[in-house]
């Protein structure tokens, strides 16, 4: 009796430890979109991202994996993708800075370059804002900036692509 106690026990630990294994690696940085278009996506709307690696920086930032954590109670719907990709960079809006500097009242969170986790959700279906009766267009991905080094959300958007 004892022999087999000890091996469902073993079995048992064996299979929690299997289970944790495949679940951290559930968010592995994936390439959908690799850096490099999601770069080019961002541009054509103003965006300047410079993507960084997270082996090859100095600057002290939060895990890929803590950011992803840190947005489980807003977007429950995190567990429901079919990838989680998350990218290094830093992040900017040139015009805003721009708008800033000849006086204009502008949001300063993304006027000088920022590290920020971009975590893209695929297959979350969201559907694009606009004013009433405007055509309205479906996306299956969803992006959320994350402050790199805090974890806190910064913003959301979906691409129409």
């Amino acid at each position: 009796m004892k022999p087999f106690i000890a091996a469902s026990g073993t079995l048992f630990l064996l299979l929690f430890m299997l289970g944790c294994t495949l679940e951290n690696n559930k968010y592995t940085p994936l390439s959908l979109p690799d850096s490099e278009q999601l770069q080019r996506d961002l541009a054509t709307l103003d965006w300047v991202f410079t993507p960084v690696d997270p082996k090859n920086t100095t600057e002290s930032f939060a895990s890929a994996q803590k950011s992803i954590d840190s947005l489980k109670r807003r977007f429950p719907e995190i567990s429901q993708a079919s990838n989680v990709s998350a990218h290094l960079g830093y992040l900017s809006k040139p015009v805003l800075k721009q708008s800033a500097e000849v006086g204009s009242k502008v949001d300063q969170t993304f006027t000088n370059p920022r590290l920020v986790w971009i975590i893209t959700l695929s297959d979350i279906v969201r559907q694009s804002s606009g004013p009433p009766g405007a055509p309205r267009k479906q996306s299956n991905e969803l992006n959320i900036l994350v402050d790199a080094k805090t974890s806190d959300y910064l913003m959301e958007f979906i691409w129409t692509r």
